[in-house]
């Protein structure tokens, strides 16, 4: 199983799929005073409530529009997960084509 994991500024959207399988989607408010710990007592309540063990995320991505959060949300994904969450920026190998104007 994988979660992604979604920080905007008002939300961040979790997710957590399998293949072709949605397991759940969710969404928690940003906050950006919140601690490591108060974000792993989020996620980990989360897959509490969908009786997912934390031992079946096999991988976890992260997507942000917030920096300051990023290291944050890592850290706690890393301390729940026991894995290297992959951050999607600049840089990132994706096999995507992005073409943007300037």
């Amino acid at each position: 199983m994988i979660l992604a994991v979604d920080i905007g500024n008002t939300n961040i959207v979790i997710g957590c799929i399998e293949q072709e399988k949605i397991y759940f989607v969710e969404r928690v408010s940003t906050n950006i005073s919140s601690t490591e710990l108060e974000y792993v007592v989020e996620f980990k309540t989360l897959l509490d409530l969908y009786q997912i063990p934390v031992k079946e995320i096999t991988g976890c991505i992260i997507a942000s529009v917030v920096p300051p959060l990023n290291n944050i949300v890592k850290s706690a994904l890393e301390k729940l997960l026991r894995i290297t969450p992959l951050l999607v920026g600049p840089g990132v190998k994706t096999g995507l084509n992005i073409l943007m104007d300037n």
